[in-house]
């Protein structure tokens, strides 16, 4: 009697600390909730931050506080991971503890199925007839077929049960799988920003190395850049003219028809950008900053060392390095669009030929080639080609003729 009261006290005492370990994860998964909603009001308001600055006059006060603002809101962002990757951790215990219970619980209903079919087998061996003979009632006969009746009842109830836990482990199992892979991407996501943290340090160092601090020496960076640029623009006209008039290009691609405008056909390549410069006759452009022809594309950021990703699905058709657009990379779309992004801070993460989609990241947001300050270009063309240098031995591409305005086709 001692031993069943001892075996019945451990059990309750198991249930209970299962139920009050699952009580315990809820409380905690609902206060890393709220605190995941504060850090992102915190995230929303330093992007609020960076927009405004972006508005103002290039100054190097600007500069740095977009800097700074940057590298508090990728502190901020690492914070959120942090608490979704801890989120995700609980996710996978509850989870895990419902499996192995369903499983439990599959087990015993096998258990049960077996001994019905058992019985069932020793029943349906008895002959009727001598039951019925054996028996000097009638009644001990039709006992015997309702017991049949309700093993078969029983062996009914145990099966749909059986199946219904199947479909639940099944369904349990999936979404196991499911945040597993979440906590390997929030983990990818977590390093990226890290590493845009690092960057936007670096790059905010920099600045303050080769300026010295002084507004004037900041001023007289961005004249010199501006100046070679033009003039580094126009002779590429010239060589982009003779290309075409020649024929003389490594890759070439024109799609059958342009797509009108407004249609939704691709998606921003950064998560949460900012757009500094729009495509045409802007205010830069006007300034012949590109030798007096019109910006083939958007300029955006997410702060250095963010995430690139493919606008659409599509294959690597050429990337490569040149002074106009750093690290490079040209995506063929299925429609026979071409993006184009520059800029990187590395080489592309793809390779020429590899297929890609909304999902792949191709790259890193940098300050490679001619800019101002680190973000991402993305142009787009309904024809496009690729030709070398004469001077450089560079690989460039066609700069505006042929080219289309992204924010067209965006979603």
């Amino acid at each position: 009697m001692k031993k069943l009261m001892l075996i019945a006290a451990i059990f309750y005492l198991a249930v209970f600390f299962v139920a009050s370990g699952q009580e315990n994860n809820s409380d905690k998964i609902l206060e890393i909730g709220r605190q995941i909603q504060k850090l992102e009001k915190q995230s929303v308001e330093y992007k609020k931050q960076i927009t405004q600055k972006h508005a103002e006059s290039e100054t190097l006060k600007k500069e740095l506080a977009i800097l700074e603002s940057r590298i508090a809101k990728l502190q901020v962002d690492v914070s959120v991971t942090n608490r979704k990757i801890e989120l995700t951790n609980f996710e996978i215990k509850d989870l895990n503890v419902e499996i192995n219970q369903t499983e439990n619980k599959i087990d015993k209903n096998k258990e049960s199925i077996s001994e019905v079919l058992r019985q069932l087998d020793v029943s349906e061996k008895k002959d009727f007839a001598i039951i019925l003979l054996t028996n000097s009632k009638i009644s001990d006969f039709f006992n015997h077929i309702e017991h049949i009746n309700n093993l078969q009842g029983r062996l009914t109830l145990s099966l749909t049960n059986f199946i219904e836990l199947k479909k639940e482990f099944d369904i349990r199992k999936e979404t196991a799988k499911s945040k597993k892979l979440e906590m390997v991407a929030l983990n990818t996501r977590r390093q990226n920003q890290k590493m845009a943290s690092e960057t936007a340090q670096s790059t905010k160092n920099d600045l303050l190395v080769k300026t010295k601090g002084q507004e004037q020496k900041f001023q007289q960076l961005l004249t010199e850049a501006e100046k070679k640029k033009a003039e580094f623009y126009q002779e590429l006209q010239v060589f982009e003219a003779e290309a075409r008039k020649q024929g003389i290009y490594i890759v070439r691609v024109k799609a059958p028809l342009i797509p009108s405008k407004g249609i939704k056909l691709f998606k921003m390549p950064l998560d949460d950008y900012i757009i500094t410069q729009g495509y045409g006759m802007t205010v830069f452009a006007k300034r012949e900053a590109y030798g007096g022809a019109p910006h083939n594309g958007i300029d955006m950021t997410d702060g250095p060392g963010s995430e690139i990703k493919s606008i659409g699905s599509g294959a690597v058709l050429a990337k490569g390095y040149n002074n106009a657009g750093g690290n490079w990379l040209a995506i063929r779309h299925d429609n026979d669009l071409v993006s184009v992004y520059g800029h990187m801070k590395n080489p592309a993460l793809v390779l020429v030929g590899e297929k890609v989609d909304q999902n792949t990241v191709i790259g890193y947001e940098g300050a490679t080639g001619f800019v101002t300050g680190p973000h991402l270009h993305l142009s787009l063309y309904h024809e496009f080609f690729t030709f070398i240098g004469p001077k450089t031995g560079q690989v460039y591409f066609n700069y505006f003729d042929g080219s289309l305005n992204p924010l067209d086709y965006m979603q």
